[in-house]
């Protein structure tokens, strides 16, 4: 057990253990609350951390670091390590990238039946378009829900940090944009595949199927965007760390 930290009185004293001591305090907030708050104080030959969270005030000495490998207290923390690792701004980038080479595919496609003139056939743009459209729809609905993730998986609100709220914020606007995308684009489908006794869009193929390019070439732009925006801040933070641990 720790000793208490007990300073010396007195002017000169505090002085010499200004001179003795460093403290620092920390407070990460989520959704509002205080979820850790911290104060470090460094001694000669030793280093005290008061930790006050929800559950109480704990007091480790000697540089004690508690991370998700090491919280034997947790058997997920391997399952949770990677859940985070796969949902974190590099494989992120990953996904978009991947998901840029299927529109590229989609938009050779509609490319290849844009320039056959203006007789559109209908199963061939939902070949080109339908696939596409369905993986933007799940995957901006996913993206856009990162943070509801990472409490669904018990990683929040205790591993919450600055550098998971700026990326939970990097992910929450571009899934929107996917989502959105994806629908408009999965709408031109089925209006120029339905029958035209229910939709005529008799000499509007053509330019509905111009509308869903365009809506994939505006997909292609933000995944690539929001890719270099993720690696940029993996690889080059302005002043936080994206190693996931718990804000003591």
């Amino acid at each position: 057990m720790l000793p208490p930290f007990r300073p010396r009185r007195g002017k000169a004293a505090d002085n010499n253990n200004r001179a003795r001591q460093g403290g620092s305090i920390r407070i990460s907030r989520y959704r509002d609350e205080v979820v850790h708050a911290s104060i470090t104080m460094h001694s000669v030959g030793h280093r005290l951390r008061m930790t006050h969270s929800k559950r109480g005030l704990v007091a480790m000495g000697h540089g004690l670091h508690d991370d998700m490998n090491s919280d034997g207290n947790d058997f997920l923390a391997p399952l949770r390590q990677a859940l985070h690792i796969a949902h974190g701004p590099v494989a992120i980038s990953l996904y978009n990238i991947f998901i840029l080479y299927i529109v590229a595919s989609s938009l050779v496609a509609c490319y290849g039946i844009l320039v056959g003139g203006f007789d559109i056939i209908s199963h061939e743009i939902e070949a080109a378009t339908g696939g596409i459209s369905t993986i933007l729809v799940g995957y901006g609905v996913v993206l856009e829900s990162r943070r509801e993730l990472m409490e669904f998986y018990r990683i929040y609100p205790k591993y919450y940090n600055e550098f998971e709220g700026e990326l939970d914020a990097a992910c929450h606007g571009p899934g929107l944009i996917y989502l959105v995308l994806g629908l408009l684009v999965e709408i031109i489908k089925e209006v120029i595949t339905a029958p035209n006794n229910i939709i005529n869009t008799d000499g509007a193929d053509w330019p509905l199927t111009v509308v869903a390019v365009i809506f994939l070439l505006l997909s292609s732009f933000v995944l690539v965007s929001q890719s270099f925006g993720l690696i940029r801040m993996r690889f080059f933070p302005a002043r936080q760390s994206a190693k996931l641990q718990p804000r003591h």
